[in-house]
């Protein structure tokens, strides 16, 4: 404890004062010269005493706060960026409240925008409108048959397109036999060019 630190302190002084100055360095004894368990148990008690008396000295050299004046006391004052009110009792208040229960009472009507505009009417008798079914197949028959005649026409154009297409493969094997054919007859001296 704190008094027992203190009471110990007191007794190193009062040994350290009548035996005079000490050196600066004390020889270690012998135990922690040596080599071993107990050497090393020597030299760790002997660091933690250290640290101790090093922390007792730091204790005793740091400065207390003085003593209040007669009449007076010490408080607790606030070093924070913003103050707060400090107070030991906090007001308290009580309260409660309590909701009626529901009463009984007719539904509530349904909403019905109010009107805006002037109301106009209009009567249709039969025959006034045209009948669809009738009416729409003049329009249905012009729209197919310019359906089918646009396709019957691509369909052509792919066919000639795939004539073409089989003329131009044919046509070259066609002029090279030709070509071979009046050379042919050249050489053996029935061709055009023996007429001339």
């Amino acid at each position: 404890t704190w008094e027992e630190a203190e009471r110990h302190l007191v007794e190193l002084k009062q040994r350290a004062a009548a035996a005079g100055p000490s050196p600066l360095w004390k020889a270690p004894p012998a135990a922690a010269r040596g080599k071993g368990e107990s050497g090393r148990l020597h030299r760790q008690s002997e660091i933690k005493r250290r640290l101790r008396a090093r922390r007792r000295a730091e204790m005793q050299r740091r400065p207390k706060t003085p003593e209040a004046a007669a009449g007076r006391k010490h408080a607790d004052v606030q070093t924070e960026l913003y103050l707060e009110e400090l107070t030991d009792a906090v007001p308290e208040a009580y309260a409660q409240t309590q909701t009626d229960a529901f009463m009984d009472r007719a539904p509530s009507p349904l909403y019905v925008p109010r009107k805006s505009g002037v109301d106009a009417e209009t009567q249709i008798y039969p025959g006034d409108l045209f009948d669809f079914e009738v009416e729409v197949e003049p329009i249905l028959e012009v729209i197919v048959g310019m359906t089918l005649e646009q396709a019957v026409m691509e369909v052509m154009e792919e066919e000639e397109l795939a004539a073409l297409k089989k003329h131009q493969v044919v046509f070259p094997v066609r002029r090279s036999c030709g070509k071979r054919s009046r050379s042919f007859l050249r050489v053996a001296g029935r061709g055009p060019s023996s007429r001339s």
